[in-house]
């Protein structure tokens, strides 16, 4: 069985795990490894769990704002930023008091720019799947999702919600569990291929949806969003390619499970050819 996170669950899990350690000093649990901490700046924050716990979670939100970059060159400019916001704003901080508030800054940024929603254009072909789900109160499965193609495909499974819904999560979020095998396969026995995907709350990219020709509607896309009907908010929440993960020219069963949602307003699940991103 292969996992296949869409991004690494390392770094998420790092915003719960503890650490392990037999040392007698208290040591707290930053996205940096406190044994090589050098300057007063590192110390201090291995030292507080507070800026510990805001370095996890500063961690965690440019990580999954680099993933969502469309291209290398927007990857780049962003690794710069981050860069020049650890050498000139967090390690030129002479006071706690002041880590505090670059930590608080910082956050606040990456936190508004991952639920900043791209503006994208109709998909190029119909969905796969389109699936109606009447709410989400914390769990529910949904099965018998079938797909089967003959040609390498590249998919992202897209949520579509109600943007007044519960969707004010805490990091890491909630969590959608994606697998797929063989739909003949029986409990004891091998499948012939299994792949599973998972992502949390974080690493969903919004977005607003055209799900028509924009025809005349605003160029303002502040004012599309909330006139045109023929658009819709949602997330896209993982990927998965036919071809690599999954094999050609075989019928092919997925099951999608969404833990720690609430969802109380009707939203639509959908398998989609990803280059509508």
């Amino acid at each position: 069985m292969t996992l296949r996170p869409w991004r690494p669950l390392a770094l998420l899990l790092m915003l719960h795990a503890a650490p392990a350690t037999s040392q007698p000093a208290p040591v707290h649990f930053p996205a940096f490894d406190c044994a090589r901490a050098a300057s007063p700046v590192e110390k201090t924050i291995c030292g507080d769990a507070d800026l510990a716990a805001a370095d996890r979670r500063m961690a965690v939100l440019y990580e999954a704002l680099l993933a969502k970059q469309a291209d290398r060159t927007d990857r780049t400019a962003l690794r710069r930023e981050q860069r020049r916001w650890l050498r000139d704003v967090r390690n030129r901080c002479a006071d706690y008091d002041c880590l505090v508030a670059a930590y608080q800054t910082r956050n606040a940024e990456l936190h508004r720019r991952n639920r900043t929603p791209r503006q994208l254009p109709p998909w190029p072909t119909a969905p796969l799947i389109e699936r109606p789900i009447a709410r989400i109160d914390d769990t529910r499965a949904e099965r018998r999702l079938d797909l089967r193609s003959a040609v390498p495909r590249r998919l992202q499974l897209e949520l579509h919600v109600d943007p007044d819904d519960h969707l004010d999560w805490t990091l890491p979020g909630p969590r959608v569990l994606l697998e797929c095998t063989d739909p003949g396969h029986r409990d004891g026995y091998a499948p012939d291929f299994r792949h599973q995907a998972m992502a949390y709350g974080v690493e969903f990219t919004p977005v607003w949806r055209a799900l028509a020709a924009a025809g005349e509607e605003s160029t303002d896309p502040a004012v599309a969003e909330r006139t045109s009907p023929q658009r819709a908010y949602g997330f896209i929440l993982l990927e998965l390619e036919l071809g690599r993960d999954l094999p050609l020219d075989q019928d092919i069963r997925c099951m999608a499970v969404f833990t720690e949602w609430l969802l109380e307003r009707p939203s639509t699940l959908y398998l989609v050819d990803a280059a509508g991103r």
